[in-house]
């Protein structure tokens, strides 16, 4: 075997053991989602939505949120699907704290809602992990 095939073999046993540990990592060993609380309990409408997220993150990731606003609408339905919100990041390893708002549709009738969404990290490697997180719920109502 030449010292080419080698360094090839040597080279794709490393990556194929990274890329092992890799995807046997719990998402909880990447990022650590303390929770995502609106600011306060009442917005009214036509007003922003802020809500307030807390993470660590231990190692560098890059992060989708994919964000569900649901709400009951006081109609007898219940809760439901209202707006989406998707958005994206490249993290380092640190304490995170953003005050954020909320950039899909807004209830523009009375209604209580919470914030329902998942975050898809992925490594430097392509695994993908999933953390799905919920907010309190708050009401939206008319001054």
């Amino acid at each position: 075997m030449s010292l080419l095939s080698i360094c090839v073999l040597s080279i794709y046993i490393t990556r194929v053991s990274i890329s092992y540990i890799d995807d046997k990592q719990s998402v909880t060993d990447l990022i650590y989602y303390r929770g995502v609380q609106s600011s306060k309990d009442n917005f009214e409408i036509y007003k922003d939505i802020v809500f307030k997220s807390d993470s660590v993150v231990y190692e560098d990731i890059n992060v989708i949120w994919q964000d569900i606003l649901r709400c009951d609408l006081y109609d007898g339905l219940w809760y439901r699907y209202y707006s989406y919100y998707e958005s994206k990041a490249r993290l380092s390893p640190k304490d995170y704290t953003s005050i954020w708002v909320w950039q899909g549709e807004k209830p523009t009738v009375p209604a209580k809602c919470y914030l329902d969404g998942l975050v898809v990290v992925t490594t430097d490697l392509w695994n993908t992990k999933n953390l799905h997180i919920s907010s309190n719920e708050f009401t939206i109502w008319v001054k």
